[in-house]
């Protein structure tokens, strides 16, 4: 399926919802610092699971970093 992440286009295959869909990215913690919208709305971390992935979502990825 066509999707778009941070405005980019992507095909995305074999994940059905957004947490799988995050782990296939492999970030190097999902664990504390992402922050996830899809089509505009936050998703909460309690909800990545039970979140679905659509033809065209369009998500924002914001990682935090360290740094000074």
């Amino acid at each position: 399926m066509e999707i778009k992440v941070n405005g980019e286009p992507r095909t995305v295959t074999g994940a059905d919802t957004l947490i799988q869909f995050l782990e296939s990215l492999n970030l190097p913690s999902l664990e504390r610092g992402v922050a996830v919208c899809v089509n505009g709305e936050v998703v909460r971390k309690s909800e990545w699971g039970a979140t679905p992935l659509r033809p065209h979502d369009e998500l924002e990825i914001v990682q935090a970093t360290q740094g000074g």
